[in-house]
């Protein structure tokens, strides 16, 4: 069984594990061990603040903020303090003390599927310990994060279900119109770029009024069809119609 040196600060194992040190070759158990000697997992949101104060533990988050190559993620942070404290059942390492490292595989979740971990344990863990459920609930949103093949098989299986899901309603709700429907809707489309019209045929007529200028002969047409609109009050019945219908 390995034993290694905790280092004594939260500085130097900063500096370790991003350095050129021994902990170059480090196993994942190694780095476990001193993860989780400086990281508390009820730090922040509502846990017992006394322990940050001390400069000595800090959150995942925090952690994750020195940019370290494999622990910039909170949830990654997590994982390692989970399998040295839940899966491995060891205590926190004290800065400064030499532990022992497990002889368990890594990474331990998916070693333990098949002895003592199972789902009723890992409920009441996550009943009993709010950051087993914090833990739980940021690796699971988080892509990243590896996951047992059999719990990624059933993900996978449940992601495939809801995209047919979706796209079948999304078939059902996006299915092309009828004739008849496709007519309906061009008519009623042609009706409003009609009354867009008559209101600009208003506007225009105006400024003829007021402008002394010879049109060319499609204006003089254009202009002739206006008229004739109003003549027979075609316009007036069209705004009735929109007015009655409470079309805008």
């Amino acid at each position: 069984m390995k034993t290694i040196r905790i280092p004594a600060s939260l500085e130097e194992a900063r500096q370790q594990l991003i350095g050129l040190g021994e902990l170059l070759t480090a196993t994942e158990w190694e780095r476990a061990a001193i993860v989780a000697t400086f990281v508390r997992l009820d730090v922040s949101n509502g846990g017992p603040r006394e322990l940050s104060k001390s400069g000595q533990f800090i959150s995942a988050r925090e952690f994750a903020e020195f940019g370290i190559v494999g622990l910039r993620s909170a949830s990654t942070i997590s994982r390692y303090v989970n399998a040295w404290t839940v899966f491995a059942r060891l205590p926190h390492p004290k800065p400064g003390s030499r532990v022992k490292l497990p002889e368990l595989e890594w990474p331990p979740e998916q070693a333990n599927l098949g002895s003592r971990t199972s789902a009723g344990n890992v409920g009441d863990a996550i009943r009993m310990r709010p950051d087993i459920a914090a833990a739980a609930a940021t690796a699971l949103s988080d892509p990243d994060v590896p996951l047992p093949p059999r719990v990624t098989a059933g993900l996978a299986s449940g992601a495939r279900q809801r995209k047919q899901e979706m796209e079948q309603r999304a078939r059902a709700e996006w299915a092309p119109p009828t004739a008849g429907e496709q007519l309906d809707r061009d008519w009623t489309s042609w009706l409003s770029a009609l009354d867009r019209l008559l209101t600009q045929g208003a506007e225009l007529a105006e400024r003829s009024e007021r402008t002394e200028t010879v049109l060319g002969v499609h204006a003089v047409m254009a202009k002739m069809v206006y008229e004739r609109i109003l003549e027979r009050k075609i316009d007036a019945e069209i705004r009735n119609f929109f007015d009655r219908e409470g079309v805008q």
